[in-house]
């Protein structure tokens, strides 16, 4: 995006900021669609979306499918964003069945309306008591198998952290957790919200990110979380567009004092974490790590300085 439609884009946005962010969820939708979804009822009445992505005919038949999890204020487009940035897709291709879920208010799964009896008021908790579950237990019945792996990013990476070592831990083949913080640092815990954030209890990212995204993209400042040499062009405002929504003030407090429990953990795990990621770097995700007495565990860590080579956008 060039500098003139930077200021166009400006001048949008001081006129009319909801009428750009439409604009630009429009304009950079992402139309990747799985084989099929399935729409689950929570125990406390949600309806979520379970996305399946199935292996082609000829692929090897694997034991376990594998249940993926999106984090913070994310959705299912972040395990496939497009051609050949699939993880979803990926997996299947090499025999899993995958499934891909949508956490309450998230992607394609039931959202707060203007005159919806639900409200932003759910917390990190729902997740694990009702989400999860309701995912967990559709994804055995479909395959008919006895367990799954568990990958979450971020905070489905936390999640998988709380799941090693509840009741469903049983059910887990594994869990593997991307970018998945062990212990928040002081500084990412949540401020002081403006005052229409307290009373509405609700954080307004996917607004905010269609609308100043794209200002950010043409100017090439993406922000400390994201590595802007390593995006092609158009990917940030995409991301923007997609993978942000909005959720309650509660799930920030709740992971601000989220920490690993001291109970045994059951299953395999795998942690990997980038350098350069501000709210998950190795010595964050090895807090959650070393807590874990898995019966096996491996730690990845990512970046130059652990040996992995500079790469460009692909």
């Amino acid at each position: 995006m060039g500098f003139l439609k930077v200021v166009i884009w400006v001048a949008a946005v001081a006129g009319s900021p909801p009428a750009a962010a439409y604009v630009v969820s429009r304009y950079f939708l992402i139309d990747r669609r799985p084989d099929r979804t399935h729409f689950l009822t929570t125990p406390d009445g949600w309806t979520v979306a379970l996305h399946e992505y199935r292996p082609p005919e000829g692929a090897p038949a694997r034991t376990h499918p594998v249940l993926l999890a999106h984090g913070f204020g994310g959705n299912h487009h972040i395990f496939d964003f497009a051609e050949g940035l699939s993880v979803a897709r990926y997996l299947a291709a090499r025999g899993h069945r995958v499934f891909s879920l949508d956490l309450r208010g998230a992607g394609d799964s039931e959202k707060v309306a203007l005159f919806s009896a639900k409200t932003f008021s759910w917390t990190f908790d729902a997740y694990r008591r009702h989400d999860i579950p309701a995912a967990i237990d559709a994804v055995l019945r479909l395959t008919g198998a006895k367990k799954l792996h568990w990958i979450g990013h971020s905070m489905g990476g936390m999640l998988g952290y709380d799941l090693g070592r509840g009741e469903d831990a049983d059910r887990l083949a594994s869990v593997t957790a991307i970018s998945a913080p062990g212990r928040l640092a002081p500084a990412q815990n949540v401020p002081s919200a403006p005052a229409v954030v307290v009373r509405t209890r609700r954080f307004f990212e996917r607004w905010i990110s269609c609308v100043t995204t794209p200002i950010l993209e043409g100017l090439g400042r993406t922000g400390a979380l994201s590595n802007f040499e390593n995006l092609r062009d158009g990917d940030y405002s995409a991301v923007a567009a997609n993978l942000h929504e909005d959720v309650p003030t509660a799930i920030g407090r709740g992971l601000a004092r989220w920490a690993p429990r001291d109970v045994p953990f059951k299953a395999p795990l795998f942690v990997v974490a980038g350098e350069s990621d501000p709210s998950a770097p190795p010595s964050s995700a090895k807090i959650a790590f070393d807590a874990a007495d898995a019966p096996v565990k491996k730690f990845l860590a990512l970046g130059t300085a652990h040996g992995q080579k500079e790469v460009t956008a692909i």
